[in-house]
């Protein structure tokens, strides 16, 4: 009885400092209870001061919620499980003669709420009476243990994502070998990383899992290598006519002050050969852009550019009242008293050239 009414009073002064309960384990106290006793363990080791029990009955309703209470590295179940208010027929606070209920416990460290004894095979228990708060005949042995399993979740806070990236990459997803952590690091929002929000350079991101004190706990670091995009370049056109027709050439450059390598394609995804910077108009005409690629290895795709052959003549008889009509865009050198005529897009290309 001595050691009865010490555990007793151990447990009523513990309670006080446990952490609070989960919204889960909310109840609502009536006159009718009995205590439930025991010993906790997760994966048999005892809980912590900070865990909780609770009873459940066959409804879900919370009949009974209390602290674990730590004695000599004993975790002990203290445990009042309220009955049913019969004069409150609106709200079902605990468990009604001959109802069974079930046993689970709150992991403070890890936020998970474990029932009895796995989530596979849940027990339930009967033998609930009203004992005016004294202990449950049946469910009175101190000494038994209630081992409650916790599945093993991976603890591995290694960051997976990895650069270089280009300084004007889109946001990139951050990922780490077991999710649920928190990024931190320039760049970082949100869980991604956007490049595009730093200069280059090297930046440190952090990745924590888990708090200070749990189970799993793991704090990661990465260097993140932000690389130059591609510079400022120009498009320009070249051609020699003038020249008799079998030397004429026509081609469209990519200049940069930068270090680059150049590849055309068609608009049909064709490559148009070896990595070059100009691409010469022996090619039928046609719509065709280039892949910029600087030294550190970043690209960017130019805008689409129209080729045009160009045209040996257009006009047959010429008459005084001669009229230029253009289909496309482009500029009239000289339309009167017609000595020569010159017509070239707005990029500077040769579209047609005339002479007497």
């Amino acid at each position: 009885m001595r050691n009865l009414l010490g555990l007793c009073l151990l447990l009523c002064l513990s309670v006080g400092l446990a952490k609070a309960q989960p919204s889960e384990f909310n109840i609502f106290p009536t006159n009718a209870s009995g205590t439930m006793y025991g010993q906790a363990t997760i994966n048999g080791i005892p809980a912590t001061g900070e865990d909780w029990v609770a009873a459940f009955d066959m409804d879900g309703n919370c009949a009974g919620a209390a602290a674990i209470v730590m004695n000599e590295n004993i975790a002990y179940l203290n445990l009042p499980i309220y009955g049913d208010d019969a004069t409150s027929p609106e709200i079902d606070e605990g468990i009604t003669g001959g109802e069974s209920f079930t046993l689970w416990l709150w992991r403070a460290s890890t936020d998970q709420i474990l029932p009895y004894p796995n989530a596979t095979e849940t027990m339930s228990f009967s033998g609930w009476t009203n004992t005016n708060g004294a202990p449950i005949p049946g469910l009175n042995d101190v000494s038994l243990v209630y081992d409650f399993f916790e599945e093993t979740l991976p603890c591995d806070g290694s960051i997976l994502t990895v650069g270089p990236f280009c300084a004007d990459a889109e946001s990139i997803e951050l990922e780490a070998a077991t999710s649920g952590g928190s990024w931190s690091g320039a760049g970082v929002i949100s869980g991604s990383f956007n490049p595009s929000l730093l200069d280059p350079g090297t930046y440190i991101i952090t990745y924590t899992l888990g708090e200070i004190g749990s189970s799993c706990y793991e704090v990661s670091t990465s260097e993140f290598v932000v690389y130059p995009s591609v510079g400022e370049y120009g498009i320009f056109w070249w051609d020699n006519f003038g020249v008799p027709e079998e030397d004429w050439i026509s081609q469209v450059c990519i200049t940069s002050d930068d270090s680059i390598s150049v590849q055309w394609f068609n608009i049909d995804l064709t490559d148009m050969g070896d990595d070059e910077e100009c691409l010469e108009n022996f090619d039928p005409s046609g719509t065709y852009y280039a892949v910029i690629t600087n030294e550190y290895g970043c690209s960017i795709t130019t805008e689409n550019v129209d080729f045009v052959n160009a045209v040996d003549e257009v006009f047959g008889d010429f008459g005084a009242d001669i009229e230029l009509t253009l289909e496309s865009s482009g500029i009239i050198r000289s339309n009167y008293e017609i000595e020569e005529v010159l017509v070239v897009d707005m990029m500077g290309r040769t579209l047609l050239y005339l002479t007497d």
